[in-house]
């Protein structure tokens, strides 16, 4: 969110004073005052708004790249509002012939080097903002990859519960059922472990004292 605020101040920062730029240029090489006066009012309220996005855009936390470019603004947007000034001045003394000389020659360059500066200032704000939005879509590919392990290893953890689980089961089954065969088909001199402490354990020990009770007969 911050990064693209970043862009739209500085596309609004260039595009008013591009605008700004193309009235000043009209005002000072025309020879009719209603121009300057239809102009006047929208350049102080064009003015103000560069101010206010200017400031905006300065008070975000800004990196040392954002920095040194609004340096370079800063100094480029100095030298064309002084030739403003100087051309405004003399067209006002009246000499209106080199206040159009001034504009021409010497502001109308500068007021390009200055666009050409929030230009770059754009460019390094879209840019900032597709490394940081590449930035994110890497790190969410690294959670999904990581929880993709995570489910993959949990997964693996519980078939290998089940399967060691499975096996203590099934084993002490085998023995106790293999117990009760002998023991229904008359063979009672089988070993019976009942070293266990589980309810297995309690299985063969029943079945041990079956086994006993049944030779005690013979």
């Amino acid at each position: 969110a911050l990064l693209n605020a970043k862009v739209t101040a500085a596309n609004q920062w260039s595009s008013l004073t591009e605008i700004n730029a193309q009235r000043v240029l009209a005002v000072m090489t025309s020879s009719e005052d209603a121009v300057e006066y239809v102009f006047r009012e929208s350049m102080v309220q064009t003015s103000a708004q560069i101010l206010a996005v200017q400031k905006s855009l300065e008070a975000m936390e800004l990196s040392p790249d954002e920095k040194a470019q609004l340096g370079k603004i800063a100094a480029s947007q100095k030298n064309a509002v002084a030739l403003q000034q100087q051309a405004t001045k003399m067209k006002t003394d009246g000499f209106s012939a080199e206040a159009e000389r001034i504009v021409r020659a010497e502001y109308m360059p500068a007021a390009k080097h200055y666009l050409g500066t929030l230009r770059e200032l754009v460019e390094l704000e879209r840019h900032l903002e597709a490394v940081f939005l590449d930035e994110v879509k890497q790190a969410r590919q690294v959670t999904v990859r990581i929880g993709v392990v995570f489910i993959v290893v949990l997964l693996a953890g519980i078939l290998a519960g089940a399967f060691f689980l499975i096996r203590s089961i099934r084993r002490p089954l085998v023995q106790a059922n293999a117990l009760a065969a002998r023991i229904a088909q008359g063979d009672l001199s089988a070993q019976v472990d009942v070293s266990r402490g589980d309810e297995f354990g309690d299985l063969m020990k029943s079945l041990k004292a079956m086994n006993d009770s049944l030779g005690q007969i013979d």
